[in-house]
């Protein structure tokens, strides 16, 4: 069984950009969304407080739509308070609660992000591979869009090691056996992860490829207060390769990722 769990706030665009939202319940046997802001705590404390409660752009009323039109979607909202969530950590875990409570605790587990885009075959390929290598939790790479017709390509991911792909990669799939989730950010499972084996499969990551996406990363990571701007400069260069910490700084700037043009393709 393929489980996909995604937490999200405000993510309509995100959800409707290749059309997204209608695609993953065709390719995951459950995918389980749990909506509303998270509070900076756990393992996102250093984040900064903006936003309370529910998303205000459409995003609850289509995962409603979708829960009514497939039944293998499922969304979680939290109803104390005015919706928000003391942290992702609760999020995640929340989605995980409606496995236990349906008495699944043996499946495929994929963390989809909001901004995270997976085809089946990718999906396929990669169970199959975690399977063979005898490995408990999937890493990977990512397409890392950072504008309209421009790409980050290399090693830019979680880690905090530019020199080691395999710390740097993400941790997006797990051969899950009904554990809890210790923290979101980096993902970790309570008692770790296992053997993490890093895959060569790479997914679309969509996260700076809008600018109101940009704009509350600005916001709401601390030390990126400069992101829009470098953002909005980057999107008028017109001489590429250019290093990723044109865009981003810290050690992330310090991987071997270079910024590149691609063509886009017609929606």
């Amino acid at each position: 069984m393929r489980v996909g769990f995604t937490i999200i706030y405000n993510g309509l665009h995100h959800l409707e950009h290749n059309d997204y939202g209608e695609y993953l319940p065709r390719i995951l046997d459950k995918w389980i969304i749990v909506e509303g802001a998270a509070e900076p705590g756990g393992s996102t404390n250093w984040c900064n407080s903006l936003n309370k409660g529910h998303s205000d752009d459409g995003t609850l009323n289509y995962i409603k739509r979708l829960a009514l039109e497939y039944d293998n979607v499922f969304f979680v909202f939290n109803l104390k308070g005015k919706g928000e969530w003391v942290s992702k950590d609760e999020m995640v875990n929340a989605a995980l609660s409606v496995l236990l409570a349906q008495g699944e605790t043996d499946c495929f587990l994929w963390q989809i992000d909001a901004d995270e885009q997976w085809s089946g075959p990718d999906m396929d390929k990669a169970e199959n591979a975690l399977a063979d290598f005898g490995g408990s939790c999937g890493c990977f790479h990512a397409e890392y869009f950072v504008g309209k017709g421009i790409v980050a390509q290399g090693c830019w991911g979680e880690g905090s090691d530019p020199a080691d792909p395999l710390r740097n990669a993400y941790r997006r799939l797990w051969r899950w056996k009904g554990q809890k989730f210790q923290t979101h950010e980096p993902p970790l499972l309570v008692g770790g992860n296992g053997r993490e084996v890093l895959l060569d499969q790479r997914f679309k990551h969509y996260a700076y490829y809008f600018e109101k996406d940009v704009i509350f990363k600005s916001k709401y990571y601390k030390d990126y207060a400069d992101v829009h701007h470098k953002w909005m400069d980057l999107q008028k260069e017109e001489v590429f390769p250019q290093p990723i910490n044109r865009l981003i700084g810290g050690y992330w700037g310090g991987t071997d990722t270079w910024i590149v043009r691609y063509k886009e393709k017609r929606s």
